[in-house]
C-alpha cells in the first residue's frame, strides 16, 4: 500500500513514501507505523515530538532545554496508545526496549542534524525537510493519538 515511487522521488529522510490518501487511511486504521522501516519511524516519531513543542510553544528553544526527558514521556505514551476500536497499538510489532534506545540515541544527535532533538521544528521546516505538504497533517493526526 505504497507508491512505488523510485528513490529520487522519496521525501528527503525517509525510504518508503507512503502517499497522501493512503497514510491517512493508515492513521485511521493505527497503522501508520507498522508498514515502514525503523529508521523510518524513527525520524516520524522525533518530528512528531518536534512539532508538538513547536505547536504547543512548549519550552523547548534551540539549545535552551534538552528536549529527550520530554521525548521520553512522548515514547512512553506512544507505546501506550491503542486504537479504541480494536486495541490495535500504534507502534509496529517490531517496536522494543532496544528500538526505543536506538530512536532515543537519534534524537539526540549534533543538535546540527536534523533529527536532534535539541530544537523544535515548524510546519515549514517539515515541509521543506520532507518536501511532502500532507505530511505535517499527517504528523499532526499522530501526535493527537
Amino acid at each position: 500500500m505504497t507508491d512505488s515511487s523510485s528513490p529520487s522521488s522519496l521525501p528527503q529522510g525517509l525510504r518508503k513514501h507512503i502517499n497522501t490518501s493512503t497514510g491517512y487511511k493508515l492513521l485511521e486504521r493505527w497503522t501508520y507505523f507498522h508498514e515502514r522501516p525503523e529508521t523510518d519511524v524513527y525520524n516520524l516519531l522525533i518530528d512528531t515530538y518536534r512539532h508538538r513543542t513547536w505547536k504547543h510553544s512548549i519550552t523547548l528553544t534551540s539549545g535552551a532545554v534538552d528536549g529527550r526527558p520530554g521525548f521520553s514521556t512522548f515514547l512512553d505514551k506512544a507505546e501506550k496508545a491503542k486504537s479504541v476500536s480494536g486495541g490495535v497499538p500504534l507502534l509496529p510489532k517490531w517496536w522494543n526496549e532496544e528500538k526505543r534506545k536506538e530512536c532515543e540515541a537519534l534524537g539526540a544527535t549534533d543538535a546540527k542534524e536534523w533529527s536532534s532533538l535539541a530544537w523544535k521544528v515548524s510546519k515549514d521546516d517539515i515541509q521543506r525537510h520532507y518536501g511532502d505538504i500532507s505530511l505535517t497533517m499527517q504528523l499532526r493526526c499522530v501526535g493527537e493519538k
